[in-house]
């Protein structure tokens, strides 16, 4: 995804009953007229009707769904899938639903916000391909109309929002 050639091409679809298990074409025909370079699903469970804890169900949905919207229309797509409850898991497990989920995808991040402080911690759980940074420190800040990601530094963290 390069924001400079696609920062100003950003739409957002809410409650449009687009389904990528159902009768994809209809998304698949919005980002073919859109043209981004970023699709974010949020949540998984948002866009489709299978039984997430099936393994079978999610790999149909990968396959038939949300990989050939990456690879048909050139774009990165960013999945928002919620968690269990179990923090003491590792990552990789503690993705709800089916392990396919976690199987299928390209490049896994978990966001973890702490019981104290004025970040969140992202950490890599799970690359198909090398990453240079494993885990990062972010801050949300709300601006009124727009909300920014930025990146915290170690002495940055206990500073208050």
């Amino acid at each position: 995804f390069d924001p400079v050639k696609h920062g100003d091409n950003l739409h957002y679809f809410s409650q449009q009953d687009l389904r990528l298990d159902n009768g994809p074409k209809r998304l698949f025909r919005q980002v073919e007229e859109l043209k981004p370079g970023l699709v974010i699903l949020d949540s998984l469970i948002r866009f489709h009707t299978e039984d997430e804890g099936s393994n079978s169900a999610m790999a149909r949905l990968f396959n038939n769904g949300i990989k050939p919207l990456s690879r048909r229309y050139d774009c990165t797509t960013l999945i928002l899938h919620h968690v269990v409850k179990n923090e003491e898991s590792k990552s990789f497990r503690r993705t709800r639903g089916a392990s396919d989920i976690t199987a299928a995808i390209d490049l896994g991040l978990d966001m973890y916000i702490p019981d104290a402080g004025n970040y969140r911690r992202v950490k890599v759980f799970k690359p198909r391909h090398p990453v240079d940074v494993t885990t990062l420190y972010v801050r949300v800040e709300d601006k009124g109309d727009a909300t920014m990601i930025r990146r915290v530094e170690q002495e940055q963290r206990q500073t208050p929002f």
